[in-house]
């Protein structure tokens, strides 16, 4: 476990996560973008001064007031989720073994299918959360404590999915099987893996916010910059981090 905290740091010394740097920096940015767009059209059409009975209404709303922007919106939502994914799968696929790397091709289906089946289970777990809080009494609200936390491990799952793809050319079906084998038999493991990688990237985040401060204060488009760097530095440790770690139990 401490050797995979250790090693995930040789990300600094690899040619392809490096070239894959940019690209992630650029998609933060349009990330970021897409998110305060989405916001301040919320904030100016005054969707947030707007009562609704029910929460479990929201999406008919939403697509009654925005039509086809709704509908765009969320396209927007999968295609960046899916960029994430093929990146993350770009820095697992840096781990795996060179007889075995694939085609960006193969692993682009790959993502696609992993990306697709994650994002419908997302919004599965958003519209049964939707309808335990519409009704909300004290057996859906445990319902829906219990719907967070399965949440949680289904977010896991996914990230772990994404990673055994990059490694030795697994199948989707294989990287599923491998991820949920490692979550079934070395669950407390991995969750500690998991803290202490927060742990550290807490850190280095936090360092980061001292150096922005003491040298950016005056510049805040510089110190937006330097903060998104920090951000997407920490990313491609955790991922290439956590890929070292889901590779032992293949």
């Amino acid at each position: 476990m401490i050797e995979s905290l250790y090693a995930g740091f040789n990300f600094l010394k690899k040619r392809n996560t490096l070239i894959i740097a940019p690209v992630y920096f650029v998609l933060m940015i349009l990330s970021i973008t897409f998110y305060n767009i989405i916001q301040n059209v919320l904030f100016v059409t005054g969707f947030f001064e707007i009562t609704i009975p029910k929460p479990i209404f929201y999406p008919i709303f939403l697509n009654s007031m925005f039509g086809i922007y709704f509908w765009l919106a969320i396209l927007g939502l999968f295609i960046i989720m899916f960029s994430f994914s093929f990146i993350y799968y770009n820095i697992s696929k840096t781990n795996s073994d060179k007889e075995n790397k694939e085609k960006q091709r193969d692993g682009l289906k790959k993502c696609f299918f992993i990306t697709l089946i994650g994002f419908l289970t997302f919004f599965i777990i958003i519209f049964l959360g939707l309808l335990l809080l519409s009704y909300l009494n004290l057996i859906t609200f445990i319902l829906f404590v219990f719907l967070l936390i399965v949440a949680f491990l289904l977010v896991l799952l996914f990230y772990l999915t994404v990673i055994y793809s990059g490694l030795n050319k697994l199948t989707v079906k294989e990287s599923f099987n491998s991820a949920w084998y490692l979550l079934k038999n070395r669950f407390w493991v991995t969750v500690a893996f998991c803290i202490l990688l927060y742990l550290v990237i807490f850190v280095i985040l936090f360092i980061f916010s001292i150096i922005v401060e003491r040298i950016f204060f005056f510049d805040y488009t510089a110190a937006m910059i330097f903060g998104v760097l920090s951000v997407f530095l920490s990313v491609f440790y955790f991922v290439n981090s956590l890929s070292i770690f889901a590779k032992k139990f293949i």
